[in-house]
């Protein structure tokens, strides 16, 4: 899928609900970028530092914009709304105090993302993004994900032995015949 951008609209008016949502996304990502640049893009820099993530902070700024999307476009497939992933979506984590897991995509190191999201598994489809076609990187899905809490506090044990989470990598094993191996450190999961 070719990446697409462009510059939101003010007035809605006469858009049905899927021009809407494709503006938010355009909206979105003009502050996202806007957000890093006045960052500097410290934040990116120290998410990557943390994760051992070589290259520039950049990566992740455009990483995180194709990722997301390519989340809008597989969630208008099946029929659902990307509103509410869009919008919690900030560069700065706590700008997203509803954020309980991070996940940290690793483009087979063409580039990362960063997805906020309210649950470990619903609002991502990481079977779609597994096959997923990035052409501007001239590769297709993603090689690791991490998991952690936006403030990089420990996973409790409940959560690293979430059946849900171990159901959902069983998933795509099952599905897409790929086999995960699962690293646990005190911040976060490594699939």
């Amino acid at each position: 899928m070719r990446k697409f951008s462009g510059n939101p609209i003010s007035d809605e008016t006469g858009l049905d609900r899927p021009q809407r949502e494709l503006n938010q996304l355009f909206r979105w990502e003009k502050d996202f970028r806007a957000d890093a640049r006045t960052d500097k893009h410290a934040t990116f820099r120290n998410h990557m530092e943390r994760l051992d993530l070589p290259g520039k902070p950049q990566l992740m700024v455009e990483g995180t914009i194709r990722v997301m999307q390519a989340v809008w476009v597989y969630n208008n497939i099946d029929g659902q709304t990307s509103d509410r992933l869009v919008s919690l979506q900030k560069y700065d984590c706590s700008k997203a105090p509803d954020t309980k897991y991070v996940f940290t995509f690793d483009l087979i190191g063409k580039a990362y993302a960063r997805i906020l999201v309210v649950s470990k598994f619903g609002e991502l489809d990481l079977a779609d993004l597994l096959n997923h076609p990035f052409d501007d990187y001239k590769i297709v899905g993603y090689n690791s994900i991490s998991i952690s809490h936006p403030d990089w506090s420990p996973l409790s044990k409940r959560e690293i032995e979430d059946r849900g989470f171990n159901n959902e990598v069983q998933h795509l094993e099952e599905q897409k015949g790929v086999w995960y191996s699962k690293w646990i450190w005190e911040s976060n999961i490594s699939i």
